[in-house]
């Protein structure tokens, strides 16, 4: 049993008189610190103690830099907890904004824990271990900060772990070798998770009742726990997955994604396309070893995507291949995912994060629509305004097709957009930026995130788990917002995420508690609320049904009234008519490229390259089998009418 020391001290300058916390674990001693509002009026309420930056593996470092992680032993000195660590190797200060300058290193492999009550030897709480998301290419635990995790979160009686794992090149670049083996990111993640099983009792957690949280890419890694039949089933009981599924994140399941033969040649200069040779390899780390962490992660934010892969020891095929344990399982999305990107897109444009700037020219290069909203960018009192914005309908089209390619692949483009303006229709007033705007939102967020989201959580009752639940955020903040666009409030990638962490950058000082409304107030809770009861019971409430897949029933998170009691709806059809349009689309890529054309990735690097002659006659094939077979898929497809018009807002598609 640990031993609990706590000293009255003054830490921190942003805390006032508070306790140093010493807890001793098998490995040595953390030392942390309490913060407690309880007696305060500030914004945050509530106690914990906080321990920092905390090593759960042996440091990646030197000959180590490309290693699969392994636990770390016993620790030489007391860990002073007291603030955030480094952060890991990544192209940081273009992707996400931060409220303080942060270090980055490669000894990053770090945890964050926030608990109720380490000196109570009684009560065992339950642990909820949280995975950022970033396309695997960027994020670390401390963006979110402790007070509004405190607050809204671990004073409802749980213990809050965030951890920091590699991403981008030090952490999925492979060569399918010792030398660089894959997923590395991933494994990263399972030893923080043997790390928490074998010490979370000394700081009150419950190590038989661990929940797994990821959002975006986060969740992509939380479905992967669950599906791998390497990773021991005691170290997560269950799991909650906001706005990402297994596949989203996942190489080669529909399109061509050859992130680490792209970074060979870009980086090293390196073709290794016909496969990896011993030679090759031995120059790739060569190459990799003079250089430091910001030469190697330069062009990460070209691609801004790195995926998991099939390596026969954490996957033995594509997720949809594979059984996943049976885990209780919370799923979501919000309603207007993509509305964030072009959020963001503005922002850079704008030259507020003038560092970004360069994410659109690159990775959006063939879009003119970009380049017409810098051309005619105003921004006027944190206002957007609409003449801000290309009225080509081409020019949005262009969006659509950018993303179809990426994921299914330049053959199928031009087949599946037809599809898509038979389905969502086209705006009819081509002068007017607001309807293009939303139509691309639309049909992006159904295409990229709700499909994917609503489809796993399908697979999942169908293999069997009775434990499934699904949501869907339809609620808009103002306040995770950088523009403001009248009667157009959409709930877009990161807004439940926002409420549920409630960040010090966007909420700290004295006008805080005035600036956030009832109706946030009660939906952020509610979101806490039903997260924490699932996390300790392994079910949400019981008003929450579970998924039949007849029905696609979800729990609508909006804002209903301050009359209308709890902010709770249930109805059915997740997605609308649009989610079964994408489902049938991924279903046939998935089937077809997976078991025709897509080779699994292993055998892919290892074996020679094929004689062109073959190669033409397998193109000619393929391009020949989806030009005579892709529009069957719709051929049968029922449509509510032969036209349609663009919904105003995800209000009427349910």
């Amino acid at each position: 049993m640990s031993t609990v020391v706590r000293q009255t001290t003054q830490i921190q300058q942003s805390e006032l008189e508070t306790e140093r916390i010493t807890v001793k674990i098998s490995r040595g001693d953390i030392r942390g610190f309490h913060v407690d509002n309880t007696a305060s009026n500030t914004f945050y309420q509530g106690e914990a103690d906080v321990f920092l930056g905390i090593p759960y593996a042996i440091p990646p470092i030197g000959e180590r830099k490309f290693k699969k992680s392994e636990i770390i032993g016993k620790y030489d000195e007391t860990i002073e907890a007291n603030k955030f660590s480094s952060i890991c190797p990544q192209k940081a200060e273009e992707v996400l904004p931060r409220p303080n300058d942060v270090e980055v290193s490669e000894d990053c492999l770090t945890l964050n824990i926030y608990a109720p009550n380490t000196s109570d030897k009684v009560t065992k709480y339950p642990v909820m271990v949280y995975l950022y998301g970033g396309a695997l290419t960027t994020g670390e635990a401390e963006m979110w900060m402790y007070h509004g995790i405190i607050s809204n979160l671990v004073r409802r009686g749980v213990i809050w772990v965030s951890i920091n794992y590699r991403v981008g090149f030090h952490g999925f670049f492979t060569t399918f070798t010792e030398e660089f083996p894959p997923n590395r990111g991933l494994h990263d993640q399972i030893v923080a998770l043997q790390w928490i099983h074998e010490e979370i009792d000394n700081f009150g957690g419950d190590p038989k009742r661990v929940t797994v949280i990821g959002h975006s890419a986060g969740a992509c890694s939380a479905s992967y726990l669950a599906l791998s039949p390497s990773v021991n089933p005691g170290l997560l009981s269950q799991i909650i997955m906001m706005s990402a599924s297994a596949e989203i994140c996942f190489e080669k399941v529909y399109g061509e994604f050859t992130t680490s033969l792209d970074r060979a040649e870009q980086i090293c200069n390196i073709n290794a396309r016909n496969g990896w040779t011993d030679r090759k390899v031995k120059d790739m780390l060569q190459c990799v070893s003079v250089l430091n962490h910001s030469q190697i992660s330069a062009y990460d934010i070209e691609t801004f995507r790195w995926n998991a892969v099939i390596d026969n020891e954490l996957f033995t095929g594509f997720p949809s291949e594979m059984q996943w344990r049976d885990l209780p399982m919370l799923s979501g999305s919000t309603s207007e995912e993509y509305a964030l990107y072009a959020e963001q897109l503005r922002i850079k444009l704008a030259g507020i994060w003038t560092a970004r700037a360069s994410l659109a020219k690159v990775t959006f290069a063939r879009n003119s629509w970009y380049t017409s909203v810098s051309e005619q960018w105003k921004l006027s009192n944190g206002k957007m305004t609409l003449s801000d914005y290309s009225n080509n309908p081409e020019a949005w089209d262009e969006q659509i097709r950018w993303w179809i390619e990426k994921i299914y692949g330049n053959q199928s483009v031009e087949a599946i957009m037809a599809e898509v303006k038979r389905e969502y229709g086209v705006p009819r007033i081509e002068n007017d930026s607001l309807v293009h705007m939303k139509y691309v939102i639309r049909v992006l967020s159904d295409l990229i995130y709700i499909q994917a989201v609503g489809n796993e959580a399908e697979m999942h009752v169908k293999q069997g788990s009775k434990n499934v639940w699904l949501w869907q955020v339809n609620f808009h903040t103002d306040y995770y917002s950088f523009y403001r666009i009248e009667n157009y409030k959409p709930a877009f990638h990161g807004i439940d995420l926002f409420l549920l962490m409630q960040p010090d950058y966007a909420w700290v000082g004295e006008e805080a508690s005035k600036r956030w409304s009832t109706q946030e107030q009660q939906v952020a809770q509610e979101i806490a609320s039903e997260f924490t009861h699932f996390a300790k019971y392994g079910r949400p409430s019981e008003d929450w049904q579970r998924l039949d897949t007849n029905r696609m029933n979800y729990w609508r998170i909006d804002y209903y009234g301050s009359d209308k009691g709890r902010s709770l709806k249930y109805p059915d059809e997740y997605g609308g008519r649009y989610y079964n349009f994408w489902k049938n689309i991924s279903i046939f890529f998935r089937k077809n490229n997976q078991q025709n054309d897509a080779r699994k990735l292993k055998d892919y690097y290892e074996e020679p390259a094929l004689i062109p002659l073959l190669a033409a006659l397998v193109f000619c094939v393929i391009t020949f089998f989806f030009s005579s077979n892709i529009v069957k898929i719709f051929a049968s497809a029922e449509r509510s009418s032969s036209s349609h018009t663009i919904p105003e807002s995800s209000e009427d598609e349910n």
